[in-house]
C-alpha cells in the first residue's frame, strides 16, 4: 500500500480526522499496513498497548469474558475507519477486553513508543491524547445523559406501576359495591324501577371515583380519552357506524320474531314497560317517556367515562406488548366488566350488551376519544331500548 493510500486512510479516521494534514504527511513513515488473518488477535484482554490501529478492511469483534464464567461475549463490532487501541494508548493501561479478527483484515497501525526520540512523532503523539481525551470527554456526558434517561424512564415506569396498582384496586373495589349496591337495592324494592332511579345514582358515584383516579394519577386527562379533540370526526365516525348497527338489530330482532309460533302476537317496534307511564285514564304518557329518552341518553356519556376512559384506557396503558394485542385485551376486558355490570337485570341482557360494548370499545380506539363512543351510545342504547324495547323483549 503506497503512502497516498495510508494518508487517505488515516485522514479519514474519527481520530485522525480533526489533526492537520501536514502533521499526518510529516509522519507518514511511521504507519505501517498489516494483514491479520480471520480469528487472530489483534490486542488481548490485560495486554499493555503502544499502538493504534485503524482498520482499512475487513472487520473485528471486541469480547470480554463475563465474570465467573467461560464463554466470551461480543460487545462491539468494529469496521473500516475505526480505531483499536486508542484508549489504552491514552492512559498507558492495560486493555480492558480483546480485539479479534472476524474477517481478514488489513490494519494500519501507528507505534508511539518512540515518540521521545522524534519530535514531529511526539507532536502527533501529544494532539492524538487531546483528542482521545475529548472523546472521552464526549462519551462521558452522552453516558451520564443516557444514564438520566434511564433513571427518568425508571421513575416513570415505578409511576405508571403505582397508578395501575391504584386503578386496580379502585375498579375492583367500585364493581364489587357496584354489584353489592344493586343486589341490595334489587332486594328491597322488589325490582321495581330500580334502574330508573337508584342506578343511576351508583353510576355516578363510580365515575366521580374514576375522575379522582385520574385527576390523582398527574397524567394528562387526554391519555385517557377525556377530550374533545378530533370530536367532530369521531361523532361523524359514530353516527355512521351506529346508524348501521341499528339497523342490524332490527334485523336481528326481525329474524327472531319470525321464527316464533306466535309471530303474528309480537312486533319489532315496541316501548320498555319500565320506562312506560299511564295517566288516570290508561293514555299512554309520551313526555314521560321521551323524558327517561332523554335522561338515559346524558347517562351514556357517564357509563363510557368509566368504561372506556376509566378502565379500558389505563389497561391499554398499562398494558405491555404489541399495539393490537393491549388495544384487544383492553376492550375485552373492559366490555367483560361492562357486561357483568348488567348481570344483575338477567343473563340474556349482560351477554347482548356485550356485543355494542365491543363496538364501543373499537370506536374509542379508533379516535381516542370520549365524544364519539358517547353519541354512539346514546343512539344505539336509545334505539334499542326505547324502540325495540330490547331489555323487555330479552326478560
Amino acid at each position: 500500500m503506497v503512502n497516498e493510500q495510508i494518508f487517505s486512510s488515516v485522514a479519514s479516521s474519527a481520530i485522525f480526522s480533526q489533526l492537520s494534514p501536514e502533521l499526518i504527511r510529516a509522519n507518514i513513515s511511521h504507519f505501517n499496513v498489516k494483514t491479520i488473518e480471520e480469528g487472530d488477535i489483534i490486542l488481548a484482554e490485560g495486554q499493555k498497548n503502544q499502538s493504534i490501529h485503524i482498520i482499512h478492511s475487513g472487520e473485528a469483534h471486541v469480547v470480554k469474558m463475563a465474570e465467573g464464567q467461560t464463554d466470551a461475549h461480543v460487545i462491539a463490532t468494529l469496521s473500516p475507519g475505526q480505531e483499536i487501541g486508542e484508549m489504552t494508548v491514552m492512559d498507558n493501561s492495560e486493555a480492558s477486553a480483546t480485539v479479534l479478527a472476524a474477517k481478514p483484515m488489513e490494519l494500519i497501525s501507528l507505534d508511539l513508543s518512540h515518540g521521545d526520540h522524534d519530535e514531529k512523532l511526539q507532536e502527533l503523539c501529544d494532539q492524538l491524547q487531546l483528542q482521545i481525551g475529548r472523546r472521552i470527554a464526549s462519551r462521558l456526558r452522552d453516558t451520564n445523559s443516557r444514564k438520566v434517561e434511564v433513571m427518568e424512564r425508571e421513575v416513570q415506569v415505578r409511576r405508571e406501576q403505582a397508578v395501575a396498582g391504584r386503578f386496580t384496586i379502585t375498579i375492583l373495589t367500585l364493581v364489587a359495591c357496584y354489584t353489592i349496591a344493586l343486589r341490595a337495592i334489587l332486594d328491597l324494592n322488589n325490582h321495581s324501577w330500580i334502574e330508573v332511579y337508584y342506578s343511576p345514582l351508583v353510576i355516578f358515584a363510580i365515575m366521580l371515583a374514576m375522575v379522582y383516579m385520574m385527576i390523582r394519577s398527574e397524567m394528562p386527562m387526554q391519555g385517557f380519552g377525556v377530550t374533545f379533540k378530533n370530536g367532530f370526526k369521531a361523532s361523524a365516525d359514530a353516527i355512521k357506524y351506529s346508524l348501521l348497527f341499528c339497523v342490524f338489530l332490527t334485523g336481528c330482532k326481525w329474524l327472531y320474531i319470525a321464527a316464533q309460533p306466535d309471530a303474528a302476537a309480537l312486533s319489532v317496534f315496541q316501548t320498555a314497560d319500565m320506562f312506560s307511564s299511564y295517566d288516570g285514564n290508561g293514555r299512554f304518557e309520551w313526555s314521560v317517556y321521551i323524558l327517561f329518552l332523554v335522561a338515559y341518553a346524558l347517562l351514556c356519556p357517564v357509563q363510557e367515562l368509566i368504561g372506556r376512559c376509566g378502565v379500558q384506557a389505563p389497561l391499554y396503558i398499562f398494558l405491555q406488548g404489541s399495539e393490537g394485542r393491549r388495544h384487544f385485551l383492553s376492550i375485552l376486558v373492559s366490555n367483560l366488566m361492562y357486561s357483568a355490570s348488567h348481570s344483575h337485570l338477567n343473563l340474556s341482557f349482560a351477554v347482548v350488551t356485550f356485543i355494542p360494548g365491543l363496538f364501543w370499545g373499537w370506536l374509542f380506539m379508533r379516535h381516542k376519544s370520549l365524544v364519539g363512543v358517547s353519541v354512539s351510545h346514546a343512539i344505539i342504547g336509545c334505539y334499542a331500548l326505547f324502540a325495540l324495547g330490547l331489555e323487555e323483549f330479552l326478560k
